[in-house]
Formats: structure tokens, C-alpha cells, sequence
């Protein structure tokens, strides 16, 4: 969930550059501290919505790829699909306690219409990772959050497609609700309903392809994980001091100066 404590070189090279912790904490009420529950208002409510803007265009009106997605363009650098229904979602910012990894999770749960307990974000790896250079003030949203909502349009759009195929219903008559596709042509709901999930179509599913701005993501007025308060994943550790964060690390030899 949040960076490893052995963390590649670009994860380590991240912390010259550590972020504005205001930028995205925000307080853990002294009842949720004492009992250690998971809690703290994220402000990914609104943090994240920096990233839930109108789609990126050039000067003529052309979408355009987000900044980090144009220099790592494959949809499978940034998201993977299980058959259990879990998404790994892996961007190339580092947590290092400012908050990003429940707001990163919130705008990839917000495209592909699954829950918060569908994502499971993958810490940053040197050999694995988007090279997202540094992790640095809101870049992360501005970077990363860009970056995944891109992808993931590009990728619902995907299982969509096979889904159809699939299913044999006209794509547009097709939802997408905490991962499950069904048709919405009896009262709009899954009742009755032929049904698939993002998970039974992963074999099914290239994501080795190059991430297409076309894919429109959703407009702000439809949103309903982004902007709204979620419990912050970073928070358990910091409470209880647990070794977990970038900063944590011990290298043998290590001074301090």
C-alpha cells in the first residue's frame, strides 16, 4: 500500500524532493487516534477533483495525453486486472505521507466504477513502474491523477467492448457498478440482467497497447468517489509508528549529517 522499505533508486531519489504534507493531510479526530481505527477525512475530496477537470487539449482542441501518460503510454504500466475483481493500480509517485495513495485510488476507482476495496495500489518500483521522475508538491495529482484517469477511461472502454461482445449486447445499453457490467435494458438495474465482471474478462483483455486520449473520463457532475471523504491509507502507520513510509529506510552504512 505505501511505499516499501526497499524501495528502488527512483523511490529513494524522491525523498530530495518531498512534498508539502498540507498539501493533502488532513487531522485524525483523538477518538479515531486512541482506538486506531482507520479514519482521517481525505482531502482527496478535493485534492483529487484537481486532477477531474475537463480532458487535456492542445491549442486546436485535440485531447492530448496527460504529461506522465505521454512518456509511459502503456495502459498495463498503470493498471492490472485480477480475476478475483481487485485492479492494481501503479503509478510512479512515491506515498511518503502526504496522502497520495487513497487519492490516486479514489480517481482510478472513480473511471472504472469500482469501490475503494477494489484497488490495490502497488508501491513504486524502479524496474516496474512509470518513471513519473520525482514525487513533489501536488505534481502526484497533477501527474499521476491525470495519468490514471486517462488510462483507466481507456481501459473501461476496453472490458466495455468485450463485455458487449461477451454478452451480445449493444455496448451502449451496457453499466458499470462496483465492477459488474450488465445490460440496462430491464429498469436499469443488474435485476434480470445478463452480468459480467471486469475480473472474468482480464484473459480477455489486452492492456499491452498505448493509452488513447479519445477516451473521454467522466464529466465532475458525475462523480461520486472523487470529492468525497475516504479513510487515508496512509494514516495506520503514522498513528502507530510503524517503519512503512520512504523515509523509514536504513541502509547499512547509513550517517546522518
Amino acid at each position: 500500500m505505501n511505499a516499501p522499505l526497499n524501495a528502488g533508486p527512483a523511490s529513494v531519489a524522491a525523498v530530495a524532493a518531498v512534498a508539502s504534507v498540507a498539501s493533502v493531510a488532513s487531522g485524525v479526530s483523538g477518538a479515531s487516534a486512541a482506538h486506531g481505527t482507520q479514519t482521517g477525512v481525505v482531502a482527496a475530496a478535493s485534492i483529487a477533483s484537481q486532477a477531474s477537470t475537463n480532458p487535456r487539449v492542445n491549442a486546436s482542441g485535440e485531447r492530448i495525453r496527460a504529461a506522465s501518460l505521454a512518456i509511459n503510454p502503456r495502459l498495463n504500466q498503470w493498471l492490472r486486472f485480477h480475476g478475483d475483481g481487485m485492479v492494481d493500480v501503479m503509478p510512479g509517485k512515491v506515498e511518503i505521507g502526504q496522502g497520495i495513495v487513497t487519492a490516486l485510488a479514489q480517481i482510478a476507482a472513480e473511471e472504472l466504477d469500482i469501490t475503494l476495496d477494489q484497488v490495490r495500489m502497488i508501491p513504486a518500483a524502479t524496474s516496474t513502474s512509470p518513471d513519473e521522475a520525482v514525487t513533489s508538491g501536488s505534481l502526484s495529482i497533477q501527474e499521476s491523477g491525470a495519468a490514471l484517469r486517462q488510462a483507466a477511461a481507456h481501459a473501461r472502454a476496453l472490458f466495455l467492448d468485450a463485455a458487449a461482445t461477451q454478452l451480445k449486447v449493444p455496448r451502449d445499453e451496457l453499466c458499470v457498478e462496483r465492477g459488474r457490467i450488465y445490460s440496462n435494458r430491464r429498469g436499469g438495474n443488474e435485476g434480470g440482467n445478463a452480468v459480467t465482471h471486469y475480473g472474468a474478462l482480464a484473459a480477455m483483455v489486452d492492456l499491452n497497447l498505448d493509452a488513447s486520449p479519445a477516451f473521454a473520463p467522466k464529466p465532475f457532475a458525475q462523480h461520486s468517489v472523487v470529492g468525497s471523504a475516504a479513510p487515508r491509507r496512509d494514516l495506520p502507520e503514522k498513528i502507530f509508528g510503524t517503519p512503512r513510509l520512504i523515509h523509514d529506510l536504513v541502509l547499512a552504512g547509513m550517517v546522518h549529517g
